[in-house]
């Protein structure tokens, strides 16, 4: 199934959530996100994210199957696995909605369009030095089971979110491959404002 097909089909609910979970203005400052080498780059404004490849057989997902209407995001694909991983950056220079709004409030709005969760983690844990809320969630999305690992950070006016959604049977196997993005984000230098 092409990457296009498995969103619309499988998770047309996450990207949906994202551009709910990342509420800046339309008119906001520069966005770009950028895939080179498997490895991506995904800013607002002066803010980046820069992310380490997940690895062998994750393909980048074309930026108008992971466009948001918010926000930068990239994205991979991994066909064997049927599982994507997902990065989203959102910055507000005004500061509205989502900088008051808690972690876990922030992070179960990822949730959204799922059925029969049951949570298996669920933690607030150092992150970019800041704290991140990091949720893992059995659920159904379209009546498909899925696991979906989530991440959850604000840092300098701007809102990070890492997904990895991955079937039941197969997420063991993608897991370090998601981690290796998520230890990139966790950088001390992420949305620090550093040139691209």
């Amino acid at each position: 199934m092409g990457a296009r097909a498995y969103v619309s089909v499988g998770m047309k609910r996450v990207w949906g959530c994202v551009a709910i979970v990342t509420l800046a203005a339309a008119c906001g400052p520069r966005v770009v996100a950028t895939a080179t080498g498997g490895g991506g780059t995904a800013c607002v404004g002066e803010r980046c994210a820069r992310l380490q490849p997940p690895g062998e057989g994750w393909a980048v997902l074309p930026s108008d199957v992971t466009h948001a209407r918010d926000g930068a995001s990239i994205g991979w694909r991994h066909a064997g696995l049927d599982a994507v991983i997902v990065a989203h950056v959102t910055c507000q220079a005004d500061r509205l909605k989502f900088e008051s709004a808690p972690l876990e409030a922030l992070a179960r709005i990822l949730l959204l369009g799922t059925t029969e969760r049951r949570t298996l983690v669920d933690e607030t844990v150092p992150f970019a030095g800041r704290e991140a809320r990091h949720l893992v969630v059995a659920a159904k999305l379209d009546g498909v089971p899925r696991v979906f690992d989530l991440w959850v950070a604000r840092k300098n006016d701007c809102l990070l979110d890492l997904s990895y959604v991955a079937p039941p049977e197969r997420r063991a196997a993608g897991e370090a491959a998601f981690r290796r993005v998520v230890d990139s984000a966790a950088s001390e230098t992420t949305l620090a404002g550093a040139a691209r």
